[in-house]
């Protein structure tokens, strides 16, 4: 078995996956394409640059930060990780691409779910009323600018 998971391509893409033991889950990252991370194209010892940042400003907050370098098949989780691994050096562990943690970093226990499912909707909510404001206060535009034409 090997430390990274070859998903294949994605959008145009080449995406591989590590099993991060601080979040308990898999990280993937484009290793082709114009956001590619450099890599070494070893599956058994690899070593990824730049750093990973999983969750950047805790955007999810079900989910720990995660930020770490990947080199010679281990994993470097810098002190700004918010999972029990932070400031420490570990064997990256082989990725067993059965193991459903190991396959999805989407995958939520059960009992986060909904309420992930809740922040979706209600994150939805707030867009179309946005886009709503913005619509009406372009239309207000228009026609205030029609006006000053027609009734100079």
């Amino acid at each position: 078995m090997s430390k990274l998971h070859d998903m294949g391509m994605q959008d145009g893409e080449h995406w591989v996956a590590f099993y991060c033991p601080g979040c308990e889950y898999g990280h993937g990252i484009p290793v082709t394409g114009p956001r590619a991370w450099q890599w070494n194209e070893s599956f058994d010892i690899p070593t990824i640059t730049p750093s990973i940042l999983v969750n950047r400003g805790s955007s999810n907050p079900v989910v720990p930060v995660c930020h770490s370098f990947v080199r010679d098949g281990k994993i470097q989780f810098l002190t700004d990780c918010t999972h029990k691994l932070a400031g420490q050096t570990v064997e990256l562990p082989d990725f067993d691409p059965v193991d459903e943690n190991q396959r999805s970093k989407s995958k939520l226990p059960d009992h986060l779910e909904s309420k992930f499912e809740a922040n979706v909707r209600a994150y939805q909510r707030r867009s179309r009323f946005r886009i709503i404001v913005l619509l009406v206060i372009a239309g207000l535009a228009v026609a205030l600018a029609l006006y000053a034409t027609f009734y100079k």
